[in-house]
């Protein structure tokens, strides 16, 4: 039986620039795998798609006949609900597509970014973890100018996370992205020289 790669899980509170690291690590030659890019994989899937058209309309399609997710956003965010419906449709898919990329891989290292990796309960599924944390003053300026939110609103949603402390204490490996990005790197090379001293745990499948 050939030994699995390395799982390691990026993770990090909203605004705190996990893309940035990941666009480094892909540089670097690794994989990188976002659980939001498999979860719009997921909402084509027909008996998804299917299910989700019967509970909200057809209202929540594009003119291509597949999901808007604005669209759907406008129901799950509103209603909490809704979100945990649309979750126990798309979640046991996702980690369907997790276990199938794990199974096939022939790489040593497979990252996933996983934004609420911590508030999903998932440690458990991986060998290692990257926290990507800011101060909450870089945080709101970098929503506001993404997401043109008021402070107010930036900081309400930053609020809905586990604090940055709290993540960085049950990270195996924390990058601090509060300077340029020259400092991003060294941290992201820092982290690469770690890679070949971890070991793998007794984790659980997805």
């Amino acid at each position: 039986m050939m030994k699995r790669p390395l799982i390691i899980g990026i993770t990090g509170s909203i605004a705190s620039g996990k893309s940035q690291v990941v666009k480094v690590l892909q540089e670097a030659a690794y994989k990188v795998y976002s659980t939001d890019e498999l979860g719009h994989q997921v909402l084509q899937m027909d008996q998804v798609k299917d299910k989700l058209v019967s509970k909200f309309g057809k209202e929540i399609l594009s003119g291509d006949n597949t999901i808007d997710r604005s669209k759907l956003g406008e129901f799950v965010f509103a209603d909490k609900a809704n979100l945990d419906y649309l979750n126990s449709l798309s979640h046991p898919q996702i980690f369907a597509l997790m276990n199938k990329i794990i199974n096939q891989s022939r790489d040593k290292y497979i990252f996933f970014e996983v934004p609420l990796l911590f508030e999903a309960k998932l440690s458990d599924h991986f060998d290692f973890i990257i926290t990507v944390s800011a101060s909450e003053e870089n945080q709101v300026l970098r929503l506001k100018q993404r997401n043109s939110l008021t402070a107010d609103n930036a900081r309400r949603k930053i609020s809905t996370q586990l604090p940055n402390k709290i993540k960085e204490e049950k990270a195996d490996f924390v990058i601090k992205n509060d300077g340029d990005l020259l400092e991003l790197q060294a941290q992201v090379q820092a982290l690469i020289t770690v890679l070949p001293q971890i070991k793998t745990r007794n984790i659980k499948q997805f």
